[in-house]
């Protein structure tokens, strides 16, 4: 057993530290002073924190800012979400759908663009050695497609794998994590271009109150600005705000996944008319 070092534990909540720093922490299990004496340190560390004193020592605290700074530089550039397939996750780069990105998820419908959406909600609360961030979700609904039972099930496939592999009993029953795991999906439902055009005006200022979150799914994009929206100037300045906005929030660390359908173009191919499928984006 490692001995605890002396005197009481301090909360990092009393720490005046950057918040991704703390972030980066507390995915690795840090959440006290004395956590953060127990952090392993390898040679290359040892090395530049020894140039740091006269006598060739270093404090403890000197090696630790050294080690917490590659942390959260190590953070920035490596989250990603699982997307719960190897295949998929080596598709995407090895780790899934990287935080400060926008993703465009487009395909014809019936092809599970909703279901794989409702799986990242639930992914991105894991552990980041989980293939999370630790995160909660905001999914923007405008087609009705979010279904609560739907990823309920998938949140109760989530507990059951983790408590397999944790023998060790817990506190909590699996119904408080399921609802636990419920209550870090915020679910906004958008009824018509109006309300979508309102919500993301003021995402960015949800974001800020709420730095748990992690994912924003707006699902989808274009489904309010097709059928029926004649005006083509303003969609086409929707579509144009409503991006700028999603990669401002984006910037922000945050994974953004847009869903998209497709739709059927003609194009001219010698003296030829031939149709393809492209993302519809209003179109």
């Amino acid at each position: 057993m490692k001995p605890q070092p002396p005197g009481l534990a301090r909360p990092f909540s009393t720490y005046s530290i950057e918040n991704a720093t703390r972030s980066a922490l507390v995915n690795q299990g840090v959440r006290t002073s004395h956590d953060i004496l127990g952090l392993a340190v390898d040679s290359n560390d040892a090395q530049k924190v020894a140039k740091l004193s006269i006598n060739g020592f270093a404090s403890t605290s000197a090696l630790v800012a050294l080690q917490v700074a590659r942390a959260a530089r190590s953070e920035n550039r490596a989250v990603a979400i699982t997307c719960s397939s190897k295949s998929v996750d080596a598709i995407l780069g090895g780790g899934g759908f990287t935080i400060g990105h926008v993703t465009e998820l487009c395909g014809p419908p019936a092809l599970g663009k909703s279901q794989f959406s409702m799986q990242l909600c639930v992914n991105v609360q894991l552990a980041v050695i989980e293939g999370g961030a630790n995160g909660e979700a905001v999914y923007i609904d405008t087609e009705g497609s979010f279904s609560v039972e739907r990823v309920a099930a998938m949140a109760e496939a989530v507990i059951k794998v983790r408590s397999a592999k944790n023998s060790e009993s817990s506190e909590i029953s699996d119904d408080e994590k399921l609802d636990v795991m419920l209550s870090r999906i915020h679910v906004y439902r958008i009824h018509n271009h109006l309300d979508q055009v309102k919500l993301l005006e003021q995402l960015e200022e949800v974001v800020k109150m709420n730095p748990r979150i992690k994912l924003i799914v707006l699902d989808s994009i274009a489904f309010h600005l097709r059928q029926g929206f004649d005006d083509m100037a303003l969609r086409t300045r929707i579509l144009t705000g409503s991006a700028q906005i999603l990669r401002q929030i984006a910037g922000l660390g945050i994974c953004v996944i847009v869903v998209n359908q497709m739709t059927t173009r003609i194009l001219k191919v010698g003296n030829q008319d031939v149709s393809t499928l492209v993302p519809a984006l209003g179109e």
